[in-house]
């Protein structure tokens, strides 16, 4: 274990010891091989293709060990019925998970702007017929454009739409993906009650914030947001840390810690990246 592993670890244990063991739970889960001869998943009811060439994700997924805290805020909020938007779908973990526990009277929108893996997310609402998934092969931003995403050869979860924030050596190739503003989806798709939404789009978590401004301002239900925050991300947009939760503040959101919902964290003091929840006052 490293020095960073091991500070995260006892301040998880500080902050949530519930969550300290089942992370200590999860990691001897882990070892565990998925079984012989696989070809199918089922996970919480719904059944997720099984792709050797993602097994550690898959296992990770399967035994419940994967985003352990975002897990917890899933399964604290969302309940069958519920609406979840998924941004950065990838494979989509995520999103099964939430299918999982919205139900089929709930609804998941997944957005995947690389083809291959919105292929993944296709195959997962064509293998669960009975749920309501919705996937958009785009990304989001502040407008409707088109833009260059970096995709990494050496880890399915880190393309962004930061190009200089890969290193070069591990950029597999740059895509042109079209980009559209989630105040726009929403609007066209009729979604008026949100529950949560979960961001994850290496650096990219700004700008699709900005096109979210006018949900934010007007809606009398703002929901939960979370939200990874890639700290290098913001020098590569000629901003600072800073600008982000001001911009968060003008729609009286405040960023916790998302191993301890209760602690207030202040984005410009960050010194690594983390995933935060954003909460709406009351």
């Amino acid at each position: 274990m490293n020095i960073r592993t091991m500070g995260n670890a006892l301040a998880i244990m500080k902050d949530n010891p519930k969550l300290f063991l089942q992370g200590i739970s999860a990691k001897l889960k882990s070892r565990k091989q998925l079984p012989a001869n696989l070809t199918e998943l089922e996970i919480n009811g719904v059944k997720v293709r099984y792709r050797s060439e993602y097994d550690s994700y898959l296992n990770r997924l399967y035994y419940g060990t994967h985003d352990l805290a975002i897990r917890a805020i899933m399964k604290k909020l969302l309940r069958s019925g519920d609406t979840f938007i998924d941004i950065g779908g990838n494979i989509g973990r995520i999103s099964t998970i939430a299918l999982g526990l919205v139900g089929t009277a709930g609804a998941v929108h997944s957005f995947e702007p690389i083809p291959r893996y919105f292929k993944i997310l296709q195959e997962l609402a064509e293998d669960n017929p009975e749920h309501q998934l919705t996937n958009n092969n785009c990304a989001l931003g502040e407008k409707s454009d088109s833009i260059t995403m970096a995709v990494s050869q050496t880890n399915i979860g880190l393309n962004s739409l930061l190009p200089d924030l890969l290193s070069r050596d591990d950029v597999e190739q740059e895509v042109e993906v079209p980009v559209i503003r989630l105040d726009d989806y929403i609007e066209q798709n009729g979604l008026d009650k949100i529950t949560l939404i979960k961001i994850d789009t290496e650096g990219y978590e700004f700008p699709v914030l900005k096109g979210l401004s006018e949900f934010l301002r007007d809606s009398d239900c703002r929901p939960p947001i979370v939200c990874e925050i890639t700290l290098e991300a913001y020098p590569l947009m000629n901003c600072a840390i800073g600008e982000f939760q001001d911009y968060m503040r003008q729609f009286d959101y405040r960023a916790y810690s998302i191993i301890n919902p209760g602690k207030r964290i202040d984005l410009s003091e960050m010194k690594n990246n983390d995933d935060v929840i954003f909460l709406p006052g009351k």
